[in-house]
């Protein structure tokens, strides 16, 4: 066994067992971290099966494995960047729509309020009650933004 695939097996291992802990922390959210584990378990694969380094390496057409994987392993985090822009994006697009909807269900219980034209209370609390479910979305939303934003400065 080459040293090289003595060091894709260590990180492989290694990768696994990081992306692991940090879903046991609940740092990373198990929706991601199955790409990882898989990438992980690929790289292991390749690592012990040295003739599959060799297919990957023909098929890429490069003569060295390591270039090989180098060229694989970038391809996979243009992949995750663009994932994880449509992700932020999605989610800056909820998060306006959902304050917007609040600023205006603020301005309808205000009027109601201010008028003392509530003729019936249910319609008041229902409004009430719109406004506090779209502030908890608010809140979920901008939690998953402030994840997303970490986890981009820590890793860009």
């Amino acid at each position: 066994m080459s040293r090289t695939n003595i060091i894709i097996i260590i990180s492989s291992i290694a990768t696994l067992l990081f992306v692991l802990e940090l879903v046991r922390r609940r740092k990373l959210r198990e929706e991601y971290s199955w790409l990882w584990l898989l990438t992980a378990v690929v790289y292991l694969i390749v690592a012990l099966w040295s003739s599959l380094g060799d297919l990957v390496t023909d098929f890429i057409g490069t003569n060295s494995v390591p270039i090989a994987f180098a060229f694989l392993g970038l391809q996979f985090l243009v992949i995750m960047s663009i994932q994880f822009s449509v992700r932020l994006s999605n989610l800056t697009t909820q998060m306006k729509d959902i304050s917007q909807e609040i600023a205006i269900l603020d301005n309808e219980i205000r009027n109601l309020k201010g008028e003392n034209e509530i003729e019936n209370n249910d319609e008041a609390d229902d409004l009430i009650q719109r406004n506090e479910i779209l502030a908890q979305k608010v809140n979920v939303l901008e939690s998953e933004l402030s994840k997303v934003n970490n986890f981009s400065h820590d890793n860009g």
